[in-house]
């Protein structure tokens, strides 16, 4: 009888641990929304940019692509690849820490809106 009740509270301890060790990896799926994202600004006539009509952000699983785009909405060139972090409703891309909402992302003095294009639509044919 003392083995069998020795049996079962070994068990179930050892099922505890396996337990409690499982749910201590974190997931960051804060992340996971972004993937995929295309977010855009686009410029006004005052702001006097000359080397394209507007800017946009295309997240991965761990870089930001930061492009400038054409009057027509194509890529004209990449401006660089960053590393990029969510927390709640804060996101660092390269060292800059950003404020973040369903919709809007402010990068770089400007606010980039999410759009319901796929990078792949920006990509001149």
């Amino acid at each position: 009888m003392k083995v069998t009740v020795f049996r079962i509270y070994s068990l179930m301890f050892i099922l505890s641990m396996i337990c409690l060790f499982s749910s201590c990896k974190k997931e960051n799926n804060d992340f996971q929304p972004m993937v995929g994202t295309v977010w855009i600004h686009q410029f006004r006539p005052g702001d006097n940019i000359i080397n394209g009509a507007a800017a946009a952000l295309h997240f991965g699983k761990s870089k930001v692509e930061y492009y400038a785009l054409d009057g027509n909405m194509k890529i004209k060139r990449l401006i660089k690849s960053l590393d990029y972090r969510v927390r709640e409703q804060t996101i660092v891309i390269g060292i800059k820490e950003c404020t973040l909402n369903d919709n809007a992302l402010n990068f770089n003095g400007r606010t980039y809106y999410r759009s319901n294009k796929k990078i792949s639509d920006l990509q001149a044919k």
